[in-house]
């Protein structure tokens, strides 16, 4: 009786693992390195994603379209996120630059460095300010204009 119980379990489990994997994936987005970070926009039309290669690419959700490319000059990002609006991403890359950039032009507004490599990065509430903090411990707190309210160093 345990060994057609343990059998039936098996069998079971061994369906449900089946039915929940998709044969093929629905959008192909593609980076020439290692993808560090994804995330829909507020409307779920686009994907931003981030990677090591240096780039932060916007796709459309609907087809897998690239919208837009955003450059940090081929150095490794660390991680990216959208504005509430959909209208600007924050980016920041393994040397110590943040980028502030305009979505439908490419264009940097805003660049900040800070000394170390950034490991995240989170947007106030009311999206005026961020924060960064970087693997060597140091980290910050800048206004969306540039300047800079607070800064910790170890």
């Amino acid at each position: 009786m345990r060994k057609m119980f343990a059998l039936l379990l098996a069998l079971s489990l061994w369906t449900i693992t089946l039915s929940a994997q998709s044969p093929a994936a629905e959008l192909i987005l593609e980076h020439d390195g290692g993808v560090v970070s994804a995330s829909w926009n507020a409307d779920e039309t686009r994907i931003l994603t981030a990677a090591e290669d240096g780039l932060a690419k916007i796709w459309s959700a609907a087809d897998g379209e690239l919208l837009q490319t955003i450059d940090h000059n081929g150095k490794p990002l660390t991680d990216a996120l959208w504005t509430a609006d959909g209208m600007h991403i924050l980016s920041a890359d393994e040397s110590g630059i943040i980028q502030y950039t305009d979505v439908e032009s490419g264009e940097v507004l805003q660049s900040w460095e800070i000394s170390g490599m950034p490991i995240t990065l989170q947007l106030s509430a009311d999206e005026s300010d961020f924060f960064v903090f970087t693997s060597a411990g140091n980290g910050a707190i800048w206004s969306l204009e540039g300047d800079e309210v607070v800064s910790v160093s170890r």
